[in-house]
């Protein structure tokens, strides 16, 4: 069963998907100027690879040490255009219920709430600092 892009979040979710990027909370609240940087060049990128898929699938091919075309079998034929940060409440809903997987068979020490987990801020912010 390929689960890799499948619609709902609950079904596609494992250890490599979605890819949430965390920062040290004091790091964010000290320097949310670099946090902010950060995820700005990570949306530049997301830009390029939407322009370049074939190249962009080859790099991410490169990054995890599989082919290509596995990439595209375990992430669909447009995983291209999905590497833009977001706050999507689907995939955030998606990385609690797997935070409940994990709790549950006690892969993590405690529990904690996703939804006050995720900052906003730093995302709001480098969507400032875009070019217009």
């Amino acid at each position: 069963m390929e689960t890799g892009f499948h619609p709902d979040p609950k079904i596609r979710i494992n250890n490599r998907t979605p890819r949430p990027l965390t920062v040290d909370a004091t790091f964010a609240d000290e320097r949310p100027d670099l946090v902010a940087e950060l995820i700005a060049t990570i949306q530049r990128v997301a830009e390029w690879a939407e322009k370049h898929p074939s190249n962009a699938v080859r790099f991410i091919a490169n990054e995890i040490g599989v082919s290509e075309d596995a990439v595209r079998t375990a992430s669909g034929p447009d995983v291209h255009r999905h590497l833009t940060l977001t706050l999507d409440q689907a995939e955030i809903d998606g990385i609690a219920h797997f935070k409940d997987f994990l709790l549950e068979w006690k892969f993590i020490p405690e529990n904690f709430n996703v939804h006050d987990w995720v900052d906003p801020r730093p995302l709001a912010l480098a969507h400032l600092r875009q070019p217009l």
